[in-house]
């Protein structure tokens, strides 16, 4: 069977490497095999073609590395992390060097990795290849201090936790990471780990009471062993997370709101208009999660239940301005029946709660 070698590059380039995403010019020759050369089908001995490298996989990888729930840690005290790499391959080399030593495996993402021995700077170099054998010209890295003295806390994923840090229900669940015997966790500012009121044996979790709506601190301090007049003990810290607790509905005033609506007998439609002035601050000195959004529902008969939430009224899509402070909707109503139609207006914010809103009677 004859063989095809493709080879002399018309005009390479002066780094002396094909470039990922560029078409190239080439002379082609076919060999026998004996060392002579030759036609073969419609191909001439020596043609000039063009091919188009596939660069899929040449990019450098991204990779980030996480532990204990936080993305990205400067610090980690455990050497065992996580890497999310993208983007997705086939096959992958993960080294705590330089070079790809142990070899191509199976792509996964996220992947268990565990960082070289000994306390200090670590950086991970990941390379991946396609399906086609390309490899990625340089390795995506990732870096962070192993310091085993350095501690981690985040909120265990759970339906409560419905924004970054941000919760709907006073009592939470955190992912604890340190190597310690011992530890306390408060949901308060603590300057000094001798003012930390309760120490407990440490543990990867920690189930916490949120003491007030708001912007919170959760502080963390760790050690070895209790001090006592022989052992001053070794102390560490602290671990800081902020929380924002918001168990605040929304807010509407209906003067500020401004929901008013126009029937248009002629096309038979009736338009609503608002300004989007809710409010999900609980004072001015406690903010709340933010409204997300407006919700705007209808029924022909009587007024919409509060909230918004009702199967048995209609749901209207709002169109808003392009500064998003005002919002508008528009449904077909006869003009028999528009006496009679109400609607509702609610604000919800960013936890899921959701404003009681404010009504308004369709007019003709």
């Amino acid at each position: 069977m004859a063989t095809y070698f493709v080879y002399a590059v018309r005009q390479l380039p002066a780094q002396r490497h094909l470039l990922a995403g560029e078409q190239y010019e080439l002379d082609a020759w076919m060999s026998t095999g004996a060392g002579s050369v030759s036609n073969a089908l419609s191909i001439s001995g020596r043609q000039r073609i063009q091919i188009a490298l596939d660069a899929a996989a040449l990019l450098t990888p991204t990779v980030v590395l996480s532990e204990g729930f936080v993305t990205a840690p400067p610090r980690v005290p455990l050497p065992q992390v996580s890497l999310t790499i993208s983007p997705a391959a086939t096959g992958m080399c993960i080294s705590n060097s330089p070079t790809c030593t142990a070899g191509f495996v199976a792509f996964q993402s996220p992947t268990p990795w565990i960082l070289s021995p000994g306390n200090g700077p670590k950086t991970v170099y990941v390379w991946i290849r396609d399906a086609s054998g390309n490899v990625s010209l340089n390795p995506g890295m990732a870096s962070a201090v192993l310091d085993p003295k350095s501690a981690l806390l985040a909120f265990s994923p759970t339906a409560d936790v419905v924004a970054p840090n941000v919760v709907r229900k006073n009592t939470v669940t955190l992912a604890v990471t340190a190597v310690a015997k011992q530890m306390c966790v408060v949901d308060k500012p603590v300057k000094v780990p001798s003012k930390c009121p309760k120490w407990e044996p440490y543990s990867t979790t920690k189930v916490l009471r949120i003491g007030g709506e708001g912007l919170r601190t959760v502080t963390a301090y760790f050690r070895d062993v209790k001090p006592t007049k022989k052992n001053n003990g070794t102390t560490w810290g602290p671990g800081t997370l902020t929380v924002l607790y918001d168990k605040t509905a929304p807010r509407m005033a209906p003067a500020q709101v401004g929901l008013t609506g126009k029937y248009d007998a002629g096309a038979g439609k009736f338009t609503v208009t608002f300004q989007a002035a809710g409010t999900d601050d609980r004072n001015a000195k406690t903010k709340g999660s933010g409204v997300k959004d407006y919700l705007l529902v209808g029924n022909p008969t009587k007024a919409p239940t509060a909230r918004c939430g009702s199967a048995a009224d209609t749901k209207l899509p709002i169109s808003y301005s392009s500064d998003g402070k005002t919002g508008t909707a528009s449904i077909d109503i006869p003009a028999s029946e528009v006496s009679k139609y109400k609607l509702r207006l609610c604000a919800r914010e960013k936890v899921g709660l959701v404003s009681p809103g404010v009504i308004l009677a369709a007019k003709p």
